[in-house]
């Protein structure tokens, strides 16, 4: 078993009576939500060297969390612990179970009988008390006694492959209107097509009744109750011994909502009762009704495994699932949890499939694809990239080879551009520029991948330094693709100036032209763009503990709104300007040369297409490349398409490297098919070898 120290909270009390030789407390650690700082800014460190701030759990205090190796108030005094310990304040150390000591060197051994594979776990070293941590199946003193257990062997056919939350409730029953649950446990994401074990922890026998509640999206009424396991009421309590059993979940077993009963609507509609007269109709529901169960808002109630027998009915709490304090789950999504004996869990479903993650935090919708949301999910945290899953790997090779080749072409393509006569016209400034934000644009891709692993591996813990590291990538990863995408646009009207005039077309006033516009794009994007860094926030699944993602939040659902315009316009306006661009160069040099000939030798108007695209094929295979390289991420941006699948994901991630190709091929789609740009990069190249 790995046993590992890990951080979870911290509180402050004051010591009365400092005049006594020895003090204590009496208090009870509740572990809550509040343990996040970023919803409390407004409180600050004074000094923090080596460690962040986080604030305490029962107090508006803050205190400096140092990092391995350090100590003291301000974190600024080197200290070092045993292996495997954690650093606190007064230079002492947390130990792991195996060690005791101020800094945790003194080796403890633990002598237990532990059986059935327990863990011996030494309580305190100056007792030589010892306790034994049982495996999964086992639990007493010496892990001596097996949990019962619980096997759903089938599901139903017209249950879905995937059943997003399934609540397993182990109910007994007293004499009180209340149900009593023994143990209540939380599955997320389970396929109908394998086998569900559930153990009965800390029980040696199964109770009289398991109910499973599965919730099928987001709304809180879309749920369903399933008797998976019913005993007699006449064998309670003392005949029921059960261990293990086999059983399955199907409809016959469903619990129906007495608001959908057709007995409870006619020949009489006993629902518009008031609700005391109403429930009296529940006892004589059963014999009227082929059901084992049914409920309303408030009582669930049970049917006899005997006919002609009145209905059972106690008080459910059909909201007690949902989360209590503060919502875990982003963008709206559905949180449910499971509170038992000190722990919580939760799992969150999503408004829509737009939104995935464990925490909803990743988004498909308009806001354009990230690379967080399309290999976050794919991320094991805590792992180090040697145990990473094989779509990281190749993510992180693909992402090399196009920083590298990205890398050599852009830096010929200003080797090309440097010189004077490849910016004679506005074109050579806005490919200049193009090369520049290209490998920027790269270079930024590849940080934004390695900040991912750093979160992910728990790398660094500075929340500081990484959500201005996280604001600062997001700002650059924006504007940078867009500052290179509407110059491309510019390139292809300019192209199309050009052969619409002809002779007539003004070089310098094209060249002062460009320099404006340059100017102008960049301070209108990055306008459009800074409101990245303002709705970047740092998040943490409190059951992960230090792993973050950089996510966006927006505080209100008009700047959400307004975020999705930006991002559609610098998505379609290029690509529609390339898409117009070319149609109406090839328009007009073929009609400029149909109107050439006349008479009856006048060519056929495919013809003439034909040569004029031959001719002028720099100008139209660059809009063209563009325009197709663009399609995947259009596509996915505006189609509206879900990640439900892991093969989408694929196609997703796919479409969202394709569409940084035109980044990392400047040369071969502006360059090259340009025989004078082609002629200057190979008189640049002569010069370097000469000079070398």
């Amino acid at each position: 078993m790995k046993q590992v120290i890990g951080y979870r909270a911290s509180w402050k009390y004051d010591l009365p009576f400092p005049f006594l030789p020895v003090r204590r407390l009496a208090i009870r650690l509740v572990l809550s939500d509040n343990n996040s700082f970023s919803a409390r800014t407004g409180f600050k460190c004074h000094t923090c060297i080596h460690g962040q701030c986080s604030p305490y759990q029962n107090s508006d205090d803050v205190f400096c969390q140092c990092y391995d190796g350090w100590t003291g108030i301000g974190c600024n005094e080197s200290f070092i612990c045993a292996s495997g310990a954690m650093p606190i304040h007064s230079n002492r150390c947390v130990c792991p179970m195996s060690r005791y000591g101020t800094r945790c060197f003194i080796s403890n051994l633990a002598i237990c009988q532990c059986r059935n594979g327990g863990t011996c776990i030494p309580l305190d070293a100056r007792s030589g008390q010892n306790a034994c941590l049982c495996s999964q199946n086992y639990f007493g003193q010496y892990c001596e006694r097996q949990h019962a257990s619980l096997k759903i062997k089938t599901f139903d056919e017209y249950q879905p492959e995937i059943l997003p939350i399934v609540l397993i409730q182990f109910i007994q029953f007293h004499e009180t209107d209340y149900m009593y649950f023994e143990n209540i446990f939380l599955f997320e994401r389970v396929s109908t097509s394998q086998a569900l074990s559930v153990y009965h922890i800390n029980h040696e026998s199964l109770p009289p009744m398991v109910i499973s509640k599965i919730f099928y999206s987001s709304s809180i009424e879309d749920y369903a109750y399933y008797i998976i396991l019913q005993v007699p009421l006449v064998k309670f309590p003392m005949d029921f011994q059960l261990k293990y059993v086999e059983t399955q979940l199907e409809t016959t077993q469903k619990c129906l909502d007495v608001r959908k009963m057709e007995s409870f609507k006619t020949p009489i509609n006993i629902l518009a009762y008031p609700y005391i007269k109403r429930i009296k109709y529940y006892l004589r529901a059963c014999s009227q009704n082929d059901i084992r169960c049914f409920h309303d808002e408030i009582y669930f109630c049970l049917c006899p495994t005997q006919k002609n027998q009145t209905a059972l009915c106690k008080i459910y709490d059909h909201n007690r699932e949902k989360c209590q304090m503060s919502s875990y789950c982003l963008n709206g999504g559905l949180c449910i949890e499971n509170r038992r004996k000190g722990i919580v869990e939760f799992a969150c479903l999503c408004t829509s499939c737009h939104y995935y993650g464990s925490l909803c935090q990743f988004s498909t919708g308009q806001q354009g694809l990230s690379l967080d949301a399309l290999v976050g999910t794919e991320m094991r945290t805590g792992k180090p990239l040697s145990e990473q899953s094989i779509l990281i790997k190749v993510s992180m090779i693909i992402l090399v080879c196009m920083i590298t080749f990205g890398f050599i072409g852009n830096i010929l393509c200003g080797i090309t551009f440097v010189r004077k006569k490849s910016r004679e016209v506005g074109c050579g400034y806005y490919l200049f520029l193009i090369s520049i934000y290209n490998q920027l644009a790269l270079i930024l891709l590849g940080l934004r991948f390695i900040y991912l692993l750093i979160t992910q591996m728990a790398l660094s813990n500075n929340r500081t330094r990484l959500l201005f590291l996280c604001q600062c990538l997001e700002f650059g990863l924006t504007l940078f693709p867009n500052l290179s995408n509407w110059l491309s646009a510019c390139v292809s009207v300019e192209r199309t100036y050009v052969a619409s005039y002809g002779t007539f077309f003004n070089r310098k006033k094209s060249v002062r032209a460009a320099k404006l516009l340059c100017i102008s794009l960049l301070i209108v994007l990055a306008g459009m763009t800074v409101h990245e860094p303002m709705t970047r926030y740092l998040i943490e699944d409190p059951r992960l503990g230090w792993f973050t993602w950089c996510v966006p939040k927006f505080s209100s659902t008009q700047s959400q709104k307004l975020a999705s315009i930006l991002s559609i316009i610098n998505l379609v306006g290029p690509f529609l300007i390339n898409l117009c661009s070319m149609s109406v160069l090839i328009i007009i040099i073929t009609r400029k040369k149909l109107n050439v000939h006349t008479g009856n030798s006048r060519p056929s108007f495919i013809s003439v297409l034909y040569q004029q695209m031959n001719h002028y094929k720099h100008f139209i295979i660059s809009p063209a490349i563009l325009i197709l390289l663009a399609l995947p991420r259009l596509i996915i941006s505006l189609g509206s398409l879900c990640i439900d699948t892991s093969w989408r994901n694929y196609v997703f991630l796919a479409g969202y490297f394709i569409s940084f190709i035109p980044f990392m091929a400047t040369l071969f789609i502006f360059i090259i098919p340009a025989p004078i740009y082609r002629d200057e990069l190979q008189l640049s190249l002569k010069r370097i070898r000469k000079f070398i």
